[in-house]
């Protein structure tokens, strides 16, 4: 993936996306937190640990140690 680009496709609708984001959001507080990011980005999307860690870090534009679903959405 080149920098300024979404992993997911211009197509793809707001509701799947939100979907995925709901199924790994266990604690249903609007927010992904390390391991339930952990959980998405290896389980759903079959990115490595290490690759998985490079995201966390890329997804959690605000530096609060979680990913809302805005911040996930512009990925």
């Amino acid at each position: 993936m080149q920098a300024g680009n979404s992993y997911f496709s211009r197509d793809a609708p707001e509701i799947a996306i939100h979907s995925l984001f709901d199924k790994y959001d266990y604690e249903r507080n609007g927010k992904l937190d390390k391991s339930e990011l952990k959980d998405l980005l290896e389980g759903d999307l079959g990115l490595s640990p290490e690759e998985a860690c490079v995201y966390m870090l890329l997804l959690d534009q605000t530096g609060d140690h979680s990913v809302s679903f805005e911040e996930f959405l512009n990925w």
